[in-house]
C-alpha cells in the first residue's frame, strides 16, 4: 500500500509539472498567433469575404479568437437577415464560442485541484497503514520510531499538495488574464459582424401581406362593380 502511494504521489507530481508547463506553452502560442490574426480578422469579417476568413484561421491555428470566430462563422450563414433579432443571435453564438474557449482552458487547472485535493487524504491513508502494519508486527518498533517513519508520508502528501495549489492558482492567474484579454476582442468581434453585409432581405410579416392583398382585391372589385 505504502509503496504505491509513494508512486502515485511521484505520477502525480511529474503529470502537475508536465501539465503547466504545456498549458503555458499554449497560452504562450494562443498569444501569438492571437496578435497576428487580430488587426486582419475584423477586416476580413466586414468585406464578409469567408474564403479569406477560413484562410486565416488555418493559418493562425492555436488562436483562441481564431476558433471563435471559425465557430461563429459556421453558424451566421443561416441567421435571419432582420438586424434586431440578427444581432441577438449572434451575440449568443458569440457568448456560446466564448464559453467553450474558457471550458476548453479550464481541464487543466480543474486537473491540477483535483490532484491537490487527493495528496493529503493519500498521505493520511499510507500514515495510518503503516502504523498499523507497526503495530500488527511481532516485533514492533517503540513509538517515537513508529510515529516518525509513519508521518513521513503524511507530511510528503501535504508538500505535494500546497505545490500543486500553488500551481494552480498561478496557471489560474494566467488563464484568466489570457481569456480576459480575449473577451476584450469580443466587441470587436460582434460589431465587425454586425456591418458584414448578409444578402437577404428581411420577410415580410404575414399580416401585412394579407392586408395588402386584400386592398388589391377590394380595388378591383369596386373597378369591376361601378355605382
Amino acid at each position: 500500500m505504502t509503496t504505491l502511494i509513494v508512486l502515485i504521489f511521484l505520477a502525480a507530481a511529474v503529470g502537475a509539472v508536465a501539465l503547466v508547463v504545456s498549458s503555458l506553452s499554449d497560452m504562450q502560442a494562443s498569444r501569438i498567433d492571437t496578435a497576428g490574426l487580430r488587426p486582419e480578422i475584423c477586416a476580413a469579417i466586414q468585406n464578409a469575404d469567408s474564403s479569406q476568413m477560413r484562410a486565416l484561421c488555418a493559418r493562425h491555428p492555436e488562436s483562441a479568437l481564431g476558433r471563435v470566430v471559425r465557430d461563429v462563422l459556421a453558424k451566421s450563414s443561416h441567421l435571419p437577415a432582420d438586424e434586431a433579432t440578427r444581432s441577438e443571435l449572434l451575440r449568443m453564438l458569440l457568448d456560446q464560442a466564448l464559453d467553450g474557449e474558457t471550458e476548453r482552458a479550464s481541464r487543466a487547472t480543474n486537473v491540477l485541484r483535483t490532484i491537490g485535493f487527493t495528496c493529503i487524504p493519500l498521505g493520511l491513508m499510507a500514515t495510518v497503514w503503516d502504523i498499523w502494519l507497526a503495530i500488527a508486527s511481532p516485533d514492533p518498533a517503540p513509538l517515537y520510531a513508529m510515529m516518525a517513519s509513519a508521518a513521513a508520508y503524511s507530511i510528503a502528501g501535504l508538500l505535494l499538495s500546497l505545490t500543486v495549489l500553488g500551481l494552480y492558482k498561478y496557471l489560474s492567474s494566467r488563464l484568466n488574464a489570457g481569456l480576459s484579454e480575449l473577451g476584450d476582442s469580443r466587441s470587436d468581434i460582434l460589431c465587425a459582424f454586425l456591418s458584414r453585409p448578409t444578402g437577404k432581405r428581411p420577410q415580410r410579416t404575414a399580416g401585412l401581406t394579407s392586408a395588402r392583398v386584400d386592398k388589391r382585391v377590394g380595388f378591383k372589385a369596386a373597378g369591376a362593380n361601378p355605382q
